[in-house]
């Protein structure tokens, strides 16, 4: 496989959403919606990520999805996941009515792809949650005449992207009999292994090869470069065991953040400072 190429041709095939000094975007991904089991590693988060997309929804946020929001490996039914976290769906939903909601799909939830998952996306109990969606491999933030490609991740990953069948049938019948037992690592560890350095090293080398900023997900490992350093970002994970992470673009600067519960409030927590992103693009 051609990685680079291939994800050159992503980038060419992109929507594109044009973004200025103005634009408030929050990006997030893996969330892992599961139907609230004890395999489900959102529904101790969805508390967070509830209070923090209210407060994004008010204050007239963009919220981007970037896939792996829902588990569909585990669960082939989506009707089932809407039903067991409706009310996250609901505020995604009004994000989505006020045209300030973005969804990718990932490799856990690729079959969104297909029009039946699809269009029990667009209504759920005769009422309306996305009518009309259109889920995206790929989607471009272009700010000062420089793009920004978000992406899920999985396009570096042979076994998630190519024969991502094959990642579903393991993660089903051999992961999932293991967390039965109870022998699965906190999701902070779950991604530590060496194909994760690889993939990140892909997406850090195509940054630099094409000069573009890249913004993904799926390893649940946040990445936040130094200026000069490279252009891969990572927004780390929205299903985290106690905290979810994103990334904010606000007022032409790039941040990362983190939602927890704070003295029994939840509250946001800016990571790193805000940098302007012309600084990244003038390298």
């Amino acid at each position: 496989m051609d990685f680079y190429q291939d994800l050159y041709k992503v980038y060419l095939n992109s929507d594109r959403i044009i973004i200025d000094d103005n634009s408030k975007i929050i990006i997030m991904s893996d969330c892992h919606r599961g139907i609230n089991t004890n395999k489900d590693n959102f529904k101790n988060v969805e508390p967070i990520f509830i209070e923090s997309l209210k407060y994004y929804l008010s204050n007239e946020y963009t919220y981007i999805e970037l896939g792996d929001g829902d588990e569909l490996w585990e669960n082939n039914d989506i009707n089932k996941i809407i039903k067991a976290h409706y009310n996250s769906f609901k505020i995604m939903s009004k994000l989505y009515e006020n045209n300030r909601f973005y969804m990718l799909y990932g490799n856990h939830d690729m079959s969104k792809k297909d029009i039946n998952v699809l269009s029990k996306l667009e209504y759920y109990d005769n009422l309306p949650l996305f009518p009309n969606i259109k889920i995206r491999e790929s989607l471009i933030l272009k700010y000062d005449n420089n793009d920004i490609l978000l992406i899920h991740g999985h396009q570096g990953d042979y076994i998630n992207d190519k024969m991502w069948i094959l990642g579903k049938f393991i993660s089903k019948y051999v992961w999932s009999y293991l967390e039965s037992f109870k022998t699965k690592l906190a999701n902070e560890e779950t991604y530590n292994n060496s194909d994760i350095g690889l993939t990140k090293q892909r997406f850090i080398n195509w940054s630099i090869i094409y000069n573009k900023m890249i913004i993904a997900g799926h390893t649940h490992k946040i990445s936040f470069p130094n200026i000069k350093e490279h252009m891969y970002f990572n927004d780390g994970s929205a299903s985290y065991n106690n905290y979810i992470t994103g990334i904010e673009i606000v007022n032409g600067s790039i941040s990362l953040v983190k939602w927890s519960i704070i003295d029994n409030n939840i509250k946001k927590e800016i990571l790193t400072s805000p940098v302007r992103l012309k600084k990244y693009f003038k390298q």
